[in-house]
This record gives structure tokens, sequence and C-alpha cells, in this order.
């Protein structure tokens, strides 16, 4: 059950929930739109699916090469947060271990390697989504130049 504090301080949320949806899809948009020009990294939610999600996150995979975790220290330098999605993967969380016993998925050890996920709150305009994608650019930047 909710306490009465709880619910207090859920339903403004719950009140602006559609606004906040709303934004979230706005800011998706902005940054598909920014984006779509990294052939090799994809977004991974495509602009058709925003219209019918509330987003979370917004997922984007970085190729083969790169490495994730230097271009997270380098957008952290930039003062961006950045993140992964799942991390560790669901197999490797205590919960499905303990049930499951250890596990092994390569493919899913590789692919989560490749994720990264930009700042992404209502909160974002789209002055912030270009900076956050041109900083993205130049951590791209520097790893293909080997710097």
């Amino acid at each position: 059950l909710m306490s009465e504090i709880t619910a207090a301080i859920l339903l403004p949320q719950i009140e602006r929930l559609d606004d906040s949806i709303e934004a979230r899809r706005f800011i998706a948009q902005e940054y598909c739109g920014i984006l779509n020009d990294l052939n090799e990294h994809r977004v991974l939610v495509q602009p058709g699916d925003i219209e019918h999600s509330a987003l979370y996150k917004l997922p984007m995979r970085v190729d083969d090469g790169y490495d994730v975790r230097a271009i997270v220290q380098y957008l952290a330098r930039s003062g961006i947060e950045s993140g992964a999605l799942y991390s560790p993967a669901a197999y490797q969380q205590p919960a499905v271990v303990a049930v499951l016993g250890a596990q092994s998925f390569p493919v899913a050890d590789r692919v989560l390697k490749q994720q990264l996920c930009l700042p992404f709150h209502p909160g974002l305009d789209p002055a912030t989504i270009t900076m956050i994608v041109r900083t993205l650019r130049r951590a791209l930047d520097v790893q293909e130049s080997g710097a």
C-alpha cells in the first residue's frame, strides 16, 4: 500500500505525466534528427516508434572499434552525464543469478558494451541537445584520430 506522503508526492507527477511524455518525445525526435548522419552509430529507437512510446531512455549503439567507456569519460569531462541502459546485464543481476545460476551470453555482452545513453529528461532544449551531440562527435573523432 502507498502511504499518504508517497501519494502526495506522486499525484502532482501523475497530473503532469502527459506533458512529460510529450517533452520526452520531442527530445527523442530532436536527437534522432541530429544523430541521423552518424551512420555507423544508431539510435535504437526509430522515429516512427517515438509517437507510441513513453521513452525512459534513448539508447544508441556505438559501432565496434569504439571504446564506449572512453566516450562516457570524455562526455563527463565536458559536464555531460551519460551511461548505459542496462549495466550489468539482466542475466548478471543477483536476483536472476539466484534463480538461474551463473550464465554466459557473449552476444549480449558484446552488444551491451556498445550501448550508450545520452542525457534524456524533459528539461532538455534543442540548443543543449545540439551541444551534447557536438561533444559526442568530438569524442568519436578523438577515437578515430587515435589522439
